[in-house]
């Protein structure tokens, strides 16, 4: 068969005509010279992992990335396909020992191999800046530019919207983190706001003298580390309320739930700000528990702080509230031992007597008090047979105004 071909004079001149081109191909790309390229827009690699640069905790201070030429020379057909991915160009760094600002040499290298030379690199030397990097928080400054409030309601100072940023993390060269001064998210809102809402913001770092820094030179975090995008500000859109204070009370004999102690306050009422709705629902505001077992003769006098609903302020920012009873100055207290036990839930003894019981009320309620008067209380819902110690209420039998002054405790026995 391949004898046949070969007779076949068409088969002949087809067959030499494609041998004749593999030929030339084979010899043109064996004996082709050599031809040089330029590759532009190739990335300067300002890495200094595992350098001695990186050792002394120095770094790179640049806001721009370095890019430069190169220029290779090799077979047309290498050269052609050679891309700015290809070379690897990095400075040196061996003149690097302290802070400043060097003229560093530029050096390229193949990243893949080939059959191609490096000749150049344009520009041969770049300027770059070292220093020592910082990593310092500092609280974010929401400004919302022009935000007011319409008639009857009051705009609240900016806040973060997202309470990540409520204080950022900078991590920049020394010599730049010493001059910041404030970092601000600036909104230019100039808007007369009914509600509250939401803007887009910008970040600005100012130095002492008001001057905007350069915020590309510096890498800025939330609390969570992550790089802060979308940054907005809210304009809370409030309303303000003065409302009076009242007195509470836990532990209160029930001869005062109806007729409570008299009290005189060092503030009669407060003035609240939050969100309109909640404003509108509030008529007082009421002050933090005071136990009726501290209030004694010896001590009618309290701190308390006002109870605020969630989204509520002080605008006066009133943190405690002094509450006297001036009558209780005036009332008696008497010790006693208790003897007597009343309980709920299972009947019990009293292992032994309680001693030193304080009690206190109106002086004519207490003068004619006995210990037979009194009683130690305990719920024992809970409890099994055998020997307890608990805490126990003291209740008088003969007059609902004496309470316990101070916390007391029983040894029980509860029958099997």
């Amino acid at each position: 068969m391949t004898k046949n071909l070969f007779d076949n004079k068409r088969f002949i001149m087809v067959f030499s005509l494609i041998l004749a081109v593999v030929i030339w191909f084979v010899i043109s790309f064996s004996q082709a010279p050599d031809t040089e390229r330029t590759i532009t827009d190739v990335p300067v690699n300002l890495a200094v992992e595992n350098s001695a640069v990186e050792q002394m905790g120095l770094d790179f201070v640049s806001n721009a990335a370095y890019k430069v030429s190169v220029t290779v020379k090799g077979p047309s057909y290498v050269v052609g396909i050679i891309s700015a991915d290809d070379i690897l160009v990095s400075p040196t760094l061996s003149a690097v020992n302290a802070p400043g600002t060097y003229s560093l040499e530029l050096k390229a290298t193949k990243i893949k191999n080939g059959d191609y030379r490096i000749l150049s690199v344009s520009p041969s030397v770049i300027s770059a800046r070292f220093d020592y990097i910082d990593t310092k928080e500092f609280t974010l400054e929401p400004v919302a530019k022009g935000a007011a409030a319409t008639e009857g309601l009051v705009a609240e100072n900016a806040v973060a919207t997202d309470s990540n940023y409520a204080t950022v993390t900078i991590k920049g060269p020394r010599t730049e983190m010493e001059k910041i001064d404030r970092v601000v998210a600036f909104a230019a809102v100039d808007k007369t706001l009914s509600e509250t809402a939401s803007f887009a913001a910008k970040l600005i770092i100012y130095d002492a003298d008001g001057k905007e820094m350069d915020a590309s030179l510096f890498k800025i975090t939330d609390k969570n580390g992550e790089e802060i995008n979308n940054l907005q500000i809210t304009v809370p859109i409030s309303k303000v309320k003065e409302v009076p204070l009242s007195v509470k009370f836990k532990n209160a004999p029930e001869g005062y739930e109806n007729s409570p102690l008299k009290s005189s306050l060092s503030v009669n009422a407060i003035s609240i700000i939050g969100p309109a709705e909640t404003i509108d629902s509030i008529s007082s505001v009421a002050l933090e528990d005071i136990d009726f077992y501290n209030i004694s003769p010896k001590k009618y006098e309290f701190e308390v702080a006002p109870v605020l609903a969630d989204g509520v302020k002080s605008v006066d920012s009133i943190g405690a509230v002094k509450v006297t009873f001036p009558e209780v100055k005036h009332y008696s207290q008497k010790t006693f031992e208790v003897t007597a036990l009343k309980t709920d839930g299972a009947s019990a003894t009293l292992k032994t007597p309680i001693k030193n019981v304080t009690v206190c009320g109106p002086a004519a309620a207490v003068k004619t008090l006995s210990s037979g008067d009194l009683a130690a209380y305990a719920d024992l819902t809970d409890k099994t047979a055998g020997d307890h110690t608990i805490d126990v209420k003291i209740i008088c039998k003969t007059s609902n105004k004496v309470w316990q002054v101070g916390s007391y405790s029983a040894t029980i026995s509860i029958a099997k």
